[in-house]
């Protein structure tokens, strides 16, 4: 499994109903991983600053770090239809 940096992947987390979690991939040393929730770009990282620990301080959001295995490449069709389902309620 090859991940990249900016990467859009999905985990999942504890409470979340068995609904995988959306999160971008931001660092890659090893085995281990560190990633943010939601599903971003290069460029939305550098608009809010150059330095990415900055940047992802000014967003407010956290980040975490996992081994690269607990990342979800791909969903299956259940799973898909389960994130579908939740975006359309948060819209």
């Amino acid at each position: 499994m090859k991940l990249e940096m900016y990467g859009h992947y999905y985990r999942m987390f504890k409470g979340t109903g068995g609904v995988p979690t959306k999160v971008t991939v931001v660092g890659i040393e090893g085995d281990t991983v560190t990633l943010v929730r939601g599903h971003y770009t290069k460029e939305d990282f550098e608009e809010r600053s150059e330095d990415l620990d900055e940047a992802i301080r000014l967003f407010c959001f956290t980040k975490m770090k996992c081994n690269k295995d607990k990342i979800l490449t791909s969903l299956t069709p259940k799973q898909q239809r389960l994130v579908e389902k939740k975006t359309r309620r948060l819209k």
